[in-house]
């Protein structure tokens, strides 16, 4: 009965996306209908359910099997993670493995590349982002049209470049530069740019922290212990788009990833990478941060580096997402300077 009323809510939804050959989208929600601990995601021919508390029951999972079949798609159900099954995963994609069993979804007209197996949490494309992967399309291209003659865009903690390419994807006038510490991510975001045509030489990958990269980026530099490690070396670079979506938490040698209690130390050295009249496309994704507790932070951390934002504009997560109290814990938001 859950499943059926989620599909129903959903009916005119999934008939917009399919119209602008959108064929990825969440079908469930369980935190939001009724079944906490499951999620159930449609990616091209891909059915994905993840469970993460309680198992499925034989209705739940005849159900899914019943669907999937009914649509001529793949189920494939993921148990609750475990250290162990993520390191067995994670062996599987150094070895390349995991790529042999890509699929494809497409997102309003862009290809990318998903998976039934997995060393993350997700499939390699952030459902939930299609908001800001939207948005990114959208600025691109009136950019495009006003007469821009380039466009560089800079994709940090990139994963998949999912974002990076759905920029690059436009135009060969865009250049991207994506940033991940793992070089799987970024292998498979070759494979998302040659899927949409990309050229490489329009599209950096740089398998470095993201401490190292911004701060020479931005002219801050590294200093004290951080500067004694090894690091790929970059030059001073001014982008016209940022792309900020950091982990909750992360601790490397070059500093500490905290949205929730040092925003700050990510945002400052963007704030200096960026050109006048940029834009930067950032996310906080914890319970524990409301948008406006975030939004005071990024305003103060602007005003303390110097540099004025013209706004700071919330976007909606799509209806596939929703929310009960209308207080999504994933913040999309645009800063414009």
């Amino acid at each position: 009965g859950l499943w059926r009323e989620a599909l129903e809510r959903r009916t005119a939804l999934i008939d917009s996306l399919l119209r602008e050959n959108t064929d990825a989208y969440r079908l469930f929600l369980g935190s939001n209908e009724g079944r906490p601990g499951l999620t159930v995601d449609r990616l091209g021919e891909l059915l994905l359910a993840q469970v993460f508390f309680d198992p499925l029951n034989k209705d739940e999972e005849g159900c899914l099997k019943d669907y999937a079949s009914e649509h001529s798609w793949q189920l494939v159900i993921w148990p609750k993670y475990d250290r162990q099954t993520m390191k067995e995963r994670s062996e599987l994609a150094r070895k390349g493995m995991i790529g042999e069993e890509f699929k494809i979804c497409r997102e309003q007209g862009q290809k990318f590349a998903v998976s039934p197996l997995s060393c993350g949490y997700d499939p390699y494309i952030y459902l939930d982002f299609r908001c800001g992967r939207r948005w990114l399309r959208r600025e691109v291209e009136e950019r495009l049209q006003s007469g821009c003659e380039s466009i560089s865009v800079l994709n940090l903690f990139a994963y998949t470049c999912s974002a990076g390419a759905a920029c690059a994807a436009l135009s060969d006038k865009v250049k991207v530069t994506n940033v991940d510490f793992g070089f799987w991510c970024l292998d498979i975001g070759r494979v998302n740019a040659r899927l949409n045509g990309v050229k490489d030489v329009n599209f950096r990958l740089w398998h470095e922290d993201f401490f190292p990269i911004i701060r020479q980026l931005s002219g801050l530099g590294l200093k004290g212990r951080a500067a004694r490690h090894k690091y790929m070396r970059v030059g001073v670079e001014k982008f016209d788009l940022i792309i900020l979506d950091p982990p909750t938490v992360a601790k490397s040698l070059f500093g500490k990833v905290d949205i929730v209690n040092d925003y700050q130390a990510l945002f400052k050295p963007c704030l200096l990478s960026l050109k006048e009249g940029g834009a930067i496309l950032a996310v906080n994704h914890s319970n524990d941060v409301s948008f406006e507790q975030w939004q005071e932070v990024l305003y103060s951390c602007a005003d303390k580096t110097g540099v004025p934002l013209q706004g700071c504009q919330l976007l909606n997560l799509e209806d596939d997402f929703p929310s009960l109290d209308a207080k999504h814990p994933v913040k999309v938001v645009v800063i414009r300077i």
